[in-house]
């Protein structure tokens, strides 16, 4: 495979070839928990002002990454931020590789580091250049699984650097119940609900407001009429393709055949509801989540937050998670950055917040 084969180009939004690539694309970590996303069309009409580097030879395309840019918290008034995601590499050697051995597995090894310099190369001059150009300041981040060693390799090459942590918080209740005190947030309540966002945020870095009336439902609780609690959900469906060790087997093995076990995990269709923009009191985001289950008719929900977030920490010590984070525990990710015309001071501020984590990101 030639360099001068390759064309390389950034256009905004996606394509048939990009869903097609993405859709056969398993995320995950070798050796962990591995997924394919089934409404990942959907998921990326959700991302506003995404991106897609594309590596084409002829029509095909042989690598993509997705970049979202959005006006963060996290320095002063606020930061432009680029978040990285749906990298993909296609390799173009697969169909031959079981017959001819180690040599081709060299050869697809180089190609596909090939693609993903060139998808390096074209943050760089894309996204990164017109910032020094225009004299401001922005930054990249991207979310990787801890053991993901491949993965966080390649950012470090990009000049990415892993700085802090985040985690995967499972929620499951076999009869969720519904709570009285729980609705669906009014349009006359997003002014107020958005104050309280933003408040309770206001410690955190890359926290963003974009379309979060517009994507899913968002659930308020109120007490003596005021509102007290809010949280966000949205229904993701995957396919779960590997999850290892003894818990794993349960869950793609024996979950899915119980009665009652079923209703939390079927592999071939997991569907579960991502929950993001969460504030309140604990108990109250819980009951918030049980009653977003109930509502959906949904046994499984996701939240993602950093590991020095104090919601986090007190969701994981509450003891009412439910069975499967019992069971599965918790799963860690590394948030990688790369800092653009930052002084030092600039970058330690930054890297002093915790990371807020948007649901869309992560599915």
């Amino acid at each position: 495979m030639s360099e001068n084969d390759l064309k390389v180009l950034t256009r905004s939004g996606t394509s048939p070839e990009i869903i097609s690539l993405l859709k056969q694309t398993v995320f995950g970590t070798k050796g962990k928990v591995r997924y394919r996303q089934k409404h990942i069309a959907e998921g990326m009409k959700s991302q506003r002002n995404l991106e897609f580097i594309q590596i084409l030879k002829r029509n095909r395309v042989l690598g993509t990454t997705g970049v979202a840019t959005r006006q963060t918290s996290g320095l002063g008034d606020g930061l432009r931020s680029f978040y990285v995601r749906y990298l993909s590499v296609n390799n173009p050697f697969r169909k031959k590789e079981k017959k001819r051995g180690s040599k081709l597995n060299r050869k697809k090894s180089r190609a596909n580091n090939h693609l993903k310099k060139m998808i390096g190369d074209q943050i760089t001059n894309h996204f990164e250049q017109p910032v020094y150009d225009n004299g401001s300041k922005a930054s990249f981040y991207a979310f990787v699984e801890s053991e993901n060693y491949n993965s966080k390799e390649l950012c470090i090459n990009l000049g990415f650097y892993p700085t802090r942590k985040i985690s995967t918080v499972l929620f499951s209740r076999f009869s969720p119940k519904k709570s009285p005190k729980v609705s669906i947030a009014e349009h006359q309540e997003e002014q107020r609900i958005l104050k309280q966002l933003s408040s309770f945020y206001k410690t955190h870095s890359y926290y963003f407001e974009d379309r979060l009336f517009e994507v899913g439902s968002y659930y308020i609780a109120k007490h003596k009429g005021e509102v007290v609690a809010g949280i966000r959900c949205k229904p993701v469906n995957w396919e779960i393709v590997e999850v290892p060790g003894l818990s794993g087997f349960l869950m793609q093995k024996v979950l899915p055949y119980l009665p009652f076990t079923n209703r939390l995990f079927n592999p071939n269709n997991l569907v579960f509801l991502a929950f993001d923009y969460a504030w309140g009191k604990t108990q109250a985001v819980l009951n918030l989540m049980e009653h977003c289950c109930s509502e959906s008719e949904i046994n499984l929900g996701m939240f993602w937050g950093d590991l020095e977030s104090t919601l986090i920490s007190e969701l994981k010590k509450s003891g009412q998670l439910g069975f499967l984070y019992k069971l599965n525990g918790e799963v860690t990710a590394e948030v990688m950055q790369r800092f653009i015309n930052m002084d030092n001071n600039e970058q330690k501020e930054l890297l002093q917040k915790p990371v807020f984590v948007s649901a869309l990101d992560m599915t």
